[in-house]
């Protein structure tokens, strides 16, 4: 027998039967908008568009973790999507979360937002060097993570694909996504650059962000540039060893 422990948001109280039910509505419907550890599918329910994340299955280690110990991710990223809100952060309007239990251990585990449309991600202007008003986007997105980082946000999967962008009356409103892994603290020195590091720009990118950055922080942007790039080659060299591994690892099993 099966435990289910859910939470809703104040304006979604009226969803609890679309909680309890969603492994079945997601298992039957073929709206994939991303698949890979976990899988994101958008269903339909009361005339609303939802996204719906179903985290991987946990392993036997992670299963006694979050069955004791650890928030589920699940249950985190309802609780950060709650907090940004609170704190006038953008991410997708949080419907819920549900959590499925078996002899007391997590099985699975759904989060539920409104689905959000966008434009594009921070990675398109990133990889192409002509995208229009590339310097605006990115000095609105500097201006956007100086302020998450004032208001004490430290989103840990600060990556391309993880800020949607709306382009709408000659602005740029930023929109986190993915926010199972986040702090709310204080941010140290190093931790500011990183966030931008994260993002995989080139260096001429880099460089015109953390000067802005620096500027609006009253930090020194020479020395700020200077460990930008230093940090953004190091990062790059491990990350590029790492998919070497990783690749002749593959090639070993074959």
């Amino acid at each position: 027998m099966q435990n289910v422990k859910y939470e809703l948001s104040d304006d979604y109280g009226d969803f609890k039967k679309f909680l309890i039910n969603i492994k079945d509505e997601f298992e039957a419907s073929s709206s994939v908008i991303h698949r890979a550890r976990n899988v994101l599918k958008v269903l339909d329910y009361q005339d609303k568009e939802l996204v719906v994340k179903s985290f991987r299955k946990p392993g036997l280690i992670n299963k006694f973790v979050y069955s004791f110990f650890k928030d589920s991710k699940a249950k985190r990223s309802f609780d950060h999507a709650m907090k940004l809100k609170e704190l006038g952060v953008n991410t997708p309007l949080p419907v819920g979360y549900v959590e499925f239990y078996k002899k007391g251990f997590l099985e699975e585990s759904f989060f539920v937002t409104e689905k959000c449309d966008y434009d594009f991600t921070i990675r398109e202007p990133l990889l192409d060097m002509h995208f229009k008003n590339r310097r605006k986007i990115f000095k609105d997105f500097v201006w956007f993570t100086y302020n998450l980082h004032k208001k004490k946000v430290y989103h840990k999967d600060y990556s391309p694909g993880n800020i949607l962008i709306q382009y709408h009356d000659c602005c740029n409103e930023f929109i986190l996504v993915d926010i199972n892994r986040m702090d709310f603290r204080s941010l140290q020195y190093a931790e500011k650059i990183k966030s931008f590091i994260k993002l995989w720009p080139d260096d001429e990118s880099l460089s015109f962000m953390l000067k802005i950055y620096a500027e609006y922080s009253k930090l020194d942007q020479e020395k700020m540039v200077s460990d930008g790039l230093k940090w953004l080659n190091k990062y790059k060299q491990r990350k590029n060893f790492l998919k070497k591994i990783k690749k002749f690892m593959r090639r070993a099993k074959v």
